[in-house]
């Protein structure tokens, strides 16, 4: 267990925006509920799916859910930030899991650098139960201010060109408020 400054945990808000997902749903949403952080909430943006997805999502507590028509998956984003209030924001796609200690230890690395304003760990990409690739979380990020729009909104312009994927990073709520103005 970390010590945390106060002996508080950062609060972190994870957004996942689906859209007829039911397939790998319920498996993104365990991997947030078992986490062994207390501190988080966990917001799905559904974009009106018509499958089952909404029903899944109903079988869990302490899940915010809200389904209605979006344009895609950065707009959906943005609607996730803005009904978020934790320090510390990650962005899980609705196929995506986390390891099961993935926001303590993402937590503890914020409170022990505050000066940073993104925290990320190592992602690996399976495929058919089997890990094809592995990203190591140390060094210099590829995310850089650029990346964002004007407005400090999510956009395509946020995906990174080699297509890996976001899984294990956090960014502080602080730093979306500099992208924003």
């Amino acid at each position: 267990q970390h010590m945390y400054m106060n002996g508080a945990e950062p609060k972190i808000s994870i957004i996942t925006p689906s859209f007829n997902s039911e397939k790998y749903i319920r498996q993104a949403i365990e991997s947030v509920k078992n986490q062994d952080y207390s501190n988080k909430e966990h917001i799905i943006i559904d974009g009106n799916s018509t499958d089952r997805t909404v029903e899944i999502c109903s079988q869990y507590e302490n899940l915010r859910v809200i389904s209605e028509p979006d344009n895609g998956i950065y707009d959906a984003l943005n609607k996730g930030l803005e009904r978020s209030d934790g320090e510390l924001i990650g962005w899980l796609n609705s196929d995506d899991v986390y390891t099961s200690k993935a926001l303590t230890e993402l937590a503890h690395a914020y409170v022990q650098n505050q000066e940073c304003k993104l925290v990320r760990g190592s992602c690996e990409v399976v495929s058919n139960s089997r890990v094809c690739h592995r990203s190591k979380g140390e060094g210099k990020d590829r995310v850089g201010l650029r990346e964002c729009s004007s407005r400090g909104k999510i956009d395509k312009g946020s995906m990174r060109k080699d297509g890996t994927r976001r899984g294990g990073r956090l960014l502080s709520r602080g730093l979306i408020g500099e992208l924003r103005y």
